[in-house]
């Protein structure tokens, strides 16, 4: 059967005789100042804002077909209501929920979410570091949670990812979420290309490691924002769709100037995992990517930590050796070798932001 477009979805859903959910009963959508019914639209899906009983909610109706959705739908509703996690909003597979074109088709029924989407909290607190350096933790800790419950977004990007009131994490969206009950299913929703490895078309099933990649990117991006508000002005980002690192650094890490910057940041955990991303931009597959918590402690620990050393027992030189002329102690010192994923780098830790950053005033210029 072929899907009502959203049109006609918004031309049902006006008319209270329509909606079919026993908990929808009694609500009404909520209008435009024209009088059509107020909806955003994405790629699989269109959301309705539903008033009923004193709460908000948001419906989401099909206009495209991806996979079984409403086998991917029933697995999701029911997982996530057994998890009970915080990041988590009510989210309810309901299979005879609209009326349409003489059809009543399934909906989801969905808490409606205050807050700010996750680039217009980095933009409103650009110049706050305090608050970005919490908001990257925050992220860190979510994005545990859910690797220790196999769950994975599979479309994580700043509108998809919401501040709270309170400063807490939701996630919405979840028509390519991945649970434990989906594993073998075709992973047909890709992501946004500024979140997503190349690599990522290439997946044939979803599972619980496709949001890797885009968490230490997203991560990454809060951090280098956190540490170097300037970038905010110097790249045009509110006309892009990213919040930092986009499509064109992950396809030409080499020649990224938000990369090369990044490589001489003052702060050593900004260079180290900024440079493990590049190189992850650079493979072929996915296959050598790893939760971002895992990532973070393996490139920022120090190499003593978490072993337990002998202490050696020092032993004292014959009188003949104890002067010693101190050059020969300290050698002659040595240059640093740079990598070749930067060849062209400064002698030092002062960047020329006008060179990095020219082409972008150039598009700006345009």
């Amino acid at each position: 059967m072929k899907l009502p477009s959203i049109t006609d979805y918004a031309n049902s859903v006006v008319h209270p005789i329509c909606i079919k959910a026993p908990s929808l009963q009694g609500g009404l959508i909520e209008k435009k100042g024209s009088g059509g019914a107020l909806f955003f639209s994405g790629g699989f899906a269109v959301v309705f804002k539903f008033l009923v009983g004193g709460d908000t909610y948001a419906l989401r109706c099909w206009h495209k077909v991806y996979g079984n959705a409403a086998k991917r739908s029933a697995a999701i509703s029911t997982y996530l209501e057994q998890v009970n996690l915080p990041y988590f909003v009510g989210f309810n597979y309901i299979d005879k929920g609209v009326l349409v074109n003489g059809n009543i088709l399934p909906i989801i029924k969905m808490d409606w979410v205050k807050g700010d989407s996750l680039k217009s909290y980095v933009k409103a607190h650009q110049n706050d570091s305090s608050k970005l350096k919490k908001l990257a933790e925050d992220f860190k800790s979510m994005v545990g949670i859910l690797h220790a419950h196999q769950i994975s977004h599979g479309d994580l990007q700043h509108d998809n990812i919401l501040v709270r009131r309170d400063g807490s994490l939701a996630l919405v969206d979840y028509d390519s979420l991945y649970v434990p009950a989906l594993k073998g299913e075709d992973d047909v929703i890709k992501g946004l290309p500024a979140y997503q490895h190349p690599a990522r078309a290439k997946e044939k099933f979803t599972s619980e490691h496709v949001d890797y990649f885009s968490e230490l990117l997203i991560y990454v991006s809060i951090l280098g924002l956190a540490h170097h508000p300037e970038l905010w002005s110097l790249m045009p980002l509110h006309k892009w769709e990213q919040i930092l690192i986009g499509e064109e650094d992950i396809k030409n890490p080499q020649n990224s100037p938000l990369f090369l910057f990044f490589s001489k940041s003052p702060n050593k955990e900004l260079r180290k995992l900024s440079r493990r991303l590049a190189q992850w931009c650079l493979a072929n597959t996915l296959s050598g990517h790893t939760a971002l918590e895992v990532v973070i402690q393996k490139e920022t620990k120090f190499p003593w930590e978490g072993r337990t050393r002998k202490k050696p027992t020092p032993k004292v030189p014959p009188k003949s050796q104890i002067l010693v002329d101190s050059k020969s102690i300290l050698g002659k010192t040595q240059k640093k070798k740079v990598g070749p994923l930067f060849p062209s780098t400064h002698k030092n830790n002062d960047v020329d932001r006008e060179t990095i950053f020219d082409k972008f005033k150039k598009k700006k210029k345009k």
